[in-house]
């Protein structure tokens, strides 16, 4: 298995394909609450077996309509502190 590193070929080829600065800015705000979430850093994160990671983001299935109230809610609070960015000049 190759362990992935921020100076891996895969890692510059992924981050190097986001073709726009404000992608770029979103993947690394992104990226950042992650790793705070789970107190580590890229290296030691990149360097976990494909498997871990994949348990680190686990989807919860929720049945909305039920839970529609406190979903909205919880969504509005993430975007009103800026912990949900999105590309606000989307074209249609």
């Amino acid at each position: 298995m190759q362990v992935l590193n921020e100076h891996s070929d895969a890692y510059f080829n992924f981050i190097n394909s986001i073709d726009s600065n404000r992608t770029r800015q979103s993947y690394e705000f992104c990226i950042q609450k992650f790793l705070n979430h789970y107190k580590t850093d890229l290296e030691s994160l990149l360097k976990l077996p494909p498997n871990d990671i994949s348990n680190l983001l686990k989807v919860i299935p929720v049945n909305f309509a039920t839970e529609h109230k406190q979903m909205l809610s919880h969504l509005h609070m993430m975007v009103t502190k800026g912990m949900l960015p999105f590309h606000q000049n989307m074209k249609n």
